[in-house]
């Protein structure tokens, strides 16, 4: 209540000094400086506080683990990161989600792990658009690879595990 009541007032002396112009620009500086404060506390969450300290690795991590969960909040804090990094924080952000995605532990590329959750398919379809959207071409080779992913696991499904084949082979 007295936040508001000293708004008005405040609102009232812009009105006095400068007309109706003052109040309507006033009104706007705070509607903007609230959308400010609110993106800061959005990306508090991925950078952390002034004082907090977080690595490198800390704040990929929760912007990977945002575009990972999607939903609107997520999707959201992963556009607000995007929208203030620059163009070589992209880069280097859209190059370590492309490295880890798909890996083992043993850092071996696999079809199943892409189609996976820690793969591609574990990325919500808004945030690769995001993500992805200054590179358009980029964004169709990701799409070649998850195509090509599931005709190679098909192809497993017909494969010889047992090694059978290779000793009738040598048996005829």
């Amino acid at each position: 209540k007295l936040y508001n009541a000293l708004k008005n007032d405040v609102l009232d002396i812009a009105e006095a000094a400068g007309g109706e112009p003052a109040r309507f620009f006033l009104q706007k500086a705070d509607r903007e400086y609230r959308a400010m404060s609110a993106m800061r506390e959005q990306l508090q969450k991925i950078v952390g506080k002034v004082d907090e300290k977080v690595s490198d690795e800390q704040i990929f991590n929760r912007l990977f683990d945002a575009s990972r969960n999607g939903g609107s909040a997520n999707n959201k804090l992963v556009q607000r990161a995007i929208t203030v990094m620059d163009p070589a924080g992209l880069k280097a952000f859209q190059a370590a989600i492309l490295s880890k995605m798909g890996r083992g532990p043993d850092q071996q590329f696999s079809p199943d792990r892409w189609l996976g959750p820690s793969g591609i398919n574990g990325l919500s379809a808004r945030a690769k658009t995001m993500i992805f959207k200054d590179e358009p071409q980029l964004l169709q080779a990701l799409n070649d690879v998850t195509e090509v992913s599931k005709r190679f696991k098909n192809l497993n499904k017909y494969g010889n595990p047992s090694g059978t084949g290779q000793t009738v082979l040598g048996w005829a």
